[in-house]
């Protein structure tokens, strides 16, 4: 039984050795890819603000006509 033990013990830490050492090994080359993404991401946020062709409802609104939305 103990045999088995260590038998198991002893993959459990290969596979968490193999995993450390591929995060080590990759590691500088995936964090350039991922820079190189962000790199080349667009930083157009079209649409996301809002113009003056588009009002923006108030953020708190009457509290008798909570309904309602007063214009301005």
């Amino acid at each position: 039984m103990l045999t088995f033990a260590v038998i198991v013990t002893a993959i459990c830490l290969a596979i968490l050795g193999a995993i450390f050492m591929r995060i080590v090994v990759t590691g500088p080359r995936v964090r350039a890819e991922i820079h190189m993404a962000f790199q080349t991401r667009s930083t157009n946020a079209q649409g996301a603000t809002s113009s003056a062709k588009t009002p923006v409802a108030p953020c708190n609104p009457a509290r008798r006509y909570a309904h309602e939305v007063t214009s301005s």
